[in-house]
């Protein structure tokens, strides 16, 4: 089946979810998890997306990033869906949930809503003890060659412990569930949520793009050696 994309400019930063066919699990052992994560690292390297978030489950991803050229999105999106793709075809289903972000309080509650899926799907009693997402790295600084700080995380605090503190604080705060509705209904309707000035041009061009997806390429071994390394 194709593949839809909503076509949106460059500089748009978007949550994304991915899930198994038949909610599946797709990463099952911690080997499953740490190949995921290089490459999703070459892809967004190769697609030209930052990643600011990101939580891997058994049977789904979600992702936090901004696509910085025309079709970032479209090829970050068709490299993820073809992670793990065999002889009987990818293991996650090729329809996603695609959502436009923008501003403060919209961008830091979906970081926020991100990291602590683990915890809503029972994975985990608080997102700070579960190893296969981005908030160990925002919120208490642990090292993660993936992510790229977006600008308004970065604008948490003059320095990086403050921003970190800041971002836990922030983690801390009971849950916007109005805002978790409006950011699922978005995804399922590949809608943006932001502000007022934001939402018609993020729209303007979101027509879905059809696309066959290609073969999902091999990472070399001499890039996977280095960013082991890195």
């Amino acid at each position: 089946m194709p593949l839809l994309t909503p076509a949106c400019p460059p500089g748009t930063t978007w949550h994304l979810s991915f899930q198994g066919r038949r909610r599946h699990a797709c990463l099952t052992t911690p080997g499953d998890f740490r190949q995921y994560l290089l490459r999703l690292r070459a892809v967004a390297l190769r697609r030209a997306c930052a990643v600011h978030a990101y939580a891997l489950m058994p049977d789904r991803v979600q992702l936090l990033v901004t696509a910085l050229l025309a079709d970032s999105l479209r090829g970050l999106v068709h490299d993820q869906i073809r992670h793990g793709a065999g002889k009987y075809g990818s293991p996650w289903l090729s329809r996603h949930d695609c959502r436009a972000i923008d501003g403060e309080h919209h961008l830091l509650a979906a970081m926020r809503q991100v990291e602590t899926a683990p915890v809503r799907a029972g994975l985990a009693a608080c997102a700070c003890v579960y190893p296969w997402s981005s908030h160990r790295a925002n919120a208490e600084g642990q090292r993660d060659a993936l992510l790229s700080p977006h600008r308004v995380y970065l604008a948490l605090g003059r320095t990086t412990n403050e921003r970190r503190a800041a971002y836990r604080g922030l983690c801390r705060e009971s849950d916007d569930a109005a805002l978790a509705a409006r950011l699922a209904q978005a995804g399922s309707e590949h809608e943006a949520i932001g502000s007022a000035p934001f939402l018609p041009d993020a729209c303007e061009d979101s027509t879905p793009v059809v696309f066959e997806p290609a073969p999902w390429p091999a990472l070399p071994a001499a890039a996977r050696g280095a960013m082991i390394d890195a």
